[in-house]
């Protein structure tokens, strides 16, 4: 083991999901696992680092008991929150506060479909298992007036206990297909095109273009439903929370805002709000702006959200080492995912047959081949 190491990254690994955790931790200058411990406790894994006396950076996740540790084996040691981690976190309680903001549902506008004229509002159509479903029931119903319930099952192929909800009208509810809502805007093309006779992945190209995002399968599987003729003229339309909170899953360079987002951002003006501060913490952090970190925390507070609180107080909890994540930005825990990745793996191929001494031993001789 080396001990003149100076730049490590740490971080615990599952030797058994939820119940028993370990460290690993990796030199962050030539990518190479140094040491495995199978406990994360505070203690064990300071007097651990006390091995190492030339230790000068350390890369951790927000773990307090790694925060605690490090403190407890040397308090000069720099402690470098990695940027993947806080952003996470952060992001979590921003979700959270855009799912509350909002209702379970939200109504937009409805799409207008300009190729048909009239027509009633209809968000779902009736699917053909139902019908044919409808068809049996009737049938059975009127063979019940002549012959047993056992004779019925046969003649249709049908347990009886299914024959016997038919006929009391215990049957199932209305199955229904839903339209596919993010096809709707392109229903005009998608006639137009199929009425010249352009094959399905022709035309799911040109929609591409056009900037249909789902995939080819899922086109497919909802083309026929826009080329009916009774297809109604508009569809209202309804985003969930959830979606709309996914947002900040996006890169902000490349959100798209659609009319439907515009019209929600527009009656919630809180959630447009907390959409752009989550942005500027996330461009903030790309930039290593060190002194807009202090105008953020400032500016978040004054929306007196209960969970963007939540994600000012981690970042003041973790405050020196967030400030040295955007000062020695060429550390990351990056590397010590990826030998924590390998180390289950390996792991998984010895599980039952070694103990934790032998995998330690084959990952360090590992580093040696």
């Amino acid at each position: 083991m080396n001990t003149n190491v100076r730049h490590v990254g740490i971080d615990d690994w599952s030797i058994r999901k939820r119940q028993t955790y370990g460290t690993i931790m990796v030199d962050l200058d030539s990518h190479q696992t140094i040491d495995l411990l199978p406990s994360r406790n505070e203690d064990v894994v300071a007097a651990w680092l006390r091995k190492f006396p030339n230790l000068e950076l350390v890369v951790r996740d927000g773990a307090r008991f790694f925060s605690n540790a490090i403190a407890k084996a040397n308090a000069n040691i720099i402690q470098v929150s990695d940027r993947f981690h806080y952003i996470k976190t952060i992001t979590h309680h921003f979700r959270k506060a855009i799912i509350q903001a909002l209702p379970t549902r939200v109504l937009t506008q409805n799409v207008k479909d300009e190729s048909t004229s009239g027509g009633s509002v209809v968000s779902k159509t009736t699917s053909d298992s139902w019908k044919r479903k409808q068809i049996l029931i009737s049938k059975v119903i009127k063979a019940s007036h002549h012959y047993s319930v056992a004779k019925i099952g046969r003649l249709f192929n049908l347990d009886p206990r299914t024959v016997k909800k038919y006929l009391k009208g215990s049957i199932y509810p209305r199955q229904t297909r839903t339209v596919n809502q993010t096809l709707l805007p392109f229903a005009p093309e998608i006639r137009r095109l199929n009425k010249l006779g352009y094959s399905s992945r022709f035309i799911y190209d040109r929609l591409v273009a056009q900037g249909y995002p789902r995939a080819f399968r899922t086109f497919r599987q909802y083309k026929g439903q826009f080329l009916n003729k009774g297809f109604a003229a508009t569809v209202s339309t309804g985003i969930t929370r959830r979606s709309v909170a996914n947002l900040i899953f996006r890169r902000y360079q490349t959100c798209k805002w659609t009319k439907a987002l515009r019209t929600i951002l527009q009656r919630f003006p809180t959630v447009r709000t907390i959409l752009s501060l989550f942005f500027d913490f996330v461009i903030l952090s790309e930039n290593y702006n060190l002194s807009g970190l202090d105008t953020w925390l400032k500016t978040a507070q004054t929306l007196n959200n209960a969970e963007i609180d939540k994600a000012c107080a981690a970042i003041r909890r973790d405050y020196s080492a967030i400030q040295n994540s955007i000062i020695f930005r060429e550390y990351t825990n990056g590397p010590v995912e990826g030998k924590n990745t390998k180390t289950k793996f390996i792991k998984r191929t010895m599980f039952g047959r070694s103990h934790f001494d032998t995998l330690r031993a084959k990952i360090l001789l590992l580093n040696k081949i």
